[in-house]
């Protein structure tokens, strides 16, 4: 696997920490047409991308989610926000601390080591929404508003990349990746790369289907009770991974919580419906800091 997937984008960073990137983050192309202004650290065992000045909004991906699952959003934001966006160390983390509850526990340390403990609004897809539930729920954390996109925890969550899964088969993998997404035509050839390239290793594989489990079996009704943060929930209509079922819960579960359904939309609201995201976001963020 190459060290660098971006190298003009990269040519700053030292041997070290490219080899750090790698397996930090196997799934980290960046949109060549769409990183004005983005800069990617790599600081005291962290890496993130970063851009824009003012109060923060962290970012978190999914399991094999990537930057291209915000990046419009992301760039809308750094207009007027500090934005971030945290590797999670979902691909090499020690296979007995593949859990959600310990990428919520990483991001604990990402927001002391890195932003100071500053106040932030964290939004979080997939996995990394379950690691936002974590964290949001710690005492003395430094959420002020939660988005939750897509999240896992309250239902089914159909993952099969293991035995018998053609992984070497980069049609499937396309097919598979597409299939996260009403309009299949969304995901970029990058991307679905990145992916294939990926999930060759098998020590990912394995992190992968680890941390897809506790998705399902550690965050629970009680956790997500718990939440007293003022809370925008954003789902897809045809969301097949966490259907509409589970987002209804979570407004249920969630005192102060409000459900917005996007239309003709998959797992990934942001990268799908980025402009239909943004203006569901504005509103909220009006609405609570009003």
């Amino acid at each position: 696997m190459s060290l660098s997937i971006n190298p003009d984008f990269d040519q700053n960073l030292s041997k070290e920490d490219l080899l750090f990137l790698s397996q930090r983050a196997p799934i980290r192309t960046l949109p060549s047409n769409k990183i004005e202004g983005i800069k990617r650290h790599i600081k005291n065992g962290h890496a993130y991308l970063e851009k824009g000045e003012g109060d923060v909004i962290v970012f978190l991906h999914g399991l094999l989610g990537s930057i291209y699952n915000y990046i419009d959003v992301f760039q809308y934001y750094s207009q007027k926000f500090k934005v971030i966006m945290p590797y999670l160390p979902m691909y090499d983390l020690p296979l007995s601390k593949c859990s959600v509850q310990c990428l919520g526990d990483y991001l604990e340390t990402f927001i002391i080591e890195i932003l100071n403990n500053e106040k932030i609004i964290l939004v979080g897809t997939s996995t990394g929404a379950g690691a936002s539930i974590y964290y949001s729920v710690k005492p003395n954390n430094s959420v002020k508003a939660l988005i939750l996109c897509g999240s896992v925890g309250l239902g089914h969550t159909p993952l099969t990349l293991g035995k018998g899964i053609p992984r070497k088969n980069f049609d499937y993998i396309k097919y598979y990746t597409r299939s996260l997404f009403f309009d299949s035509t969304i995901p970029p050839d990058e991307m679905m790369q990145d992916v294939f390239n990926a999930i060759q290793d098998n020590e990912i594989v394995l992190r992968v289907l680890r941390l897809a489990k506790t998705a399902i079996k550690i965050t629970s009704q009680e956790i997500i009770m718990s939440i007293k943060k003022p809370t925008l929930l954003v789902w897809g209509e045809f969301d097949n991974i966490t259907p509409l079922y589970t987002a209804r819960k979570f407004e249920e579960f969630i005192e102060n919580s409000q459900l917005k359904i996007i239309p003709n939309c998959g797992h990934v609201v942001s990268q799908e419906k980025p402009l239909l995201f943004i203006n569901y976001f504005d509103a909220f963020l009006n609405e609570t800091f009003s």
